[in-house]
């Protein structure tokens, strides 16, 4: 489990604070609940894309991938989500266990 530093303590909270701003900003000229509640969605999404390991581009592709999905015929949809979210994307950590096992490969 990766230790929790200051810098992504902080990261996360400036993050969460530029996602409701929109929503805070809002409910003081408004005073609605729907600000409420875009304030919080906002510092929900804005956490969520703060925290390790996650990438907008990833958050992107899957929010695409979803929406096509969505209008698309229902046989199709489960290819759609394929496509664009896949399963076979390696991470950032994942790293290659057995170098000699390339290497082997490369000669045939």
């Amino acid at each position: 489990m990766a230790k929790i530093t200051g810098k992504q303590i902080a990261k996360s909270v400036v993050f969460t604070a530029i996602g409701a701003a929109p929503g805070t900003i809002w409910f003081f000229n408004a005073g609605t609940t729907q600000s409420i509640v875009i304030a919080c969605l906002g510092a929900l999404v804005a956490f969520g894309l703060s925290l390790p390991g996650v990438s907008a581009a990833r958050v992107a592709g899957g929010t695409v991938g979803v929406i096509a999905a969505n209008n698309a015929p229902r046989p199709l949809q489960g290819k759609i989500i394929d496509t664009f979210v896949g399963e076979n994307e390696s991470t950032e950590n994942e790293q290659n266990t057995d170098p000699d096992k390339d290497a082997d490969s490369s000669k045939n």
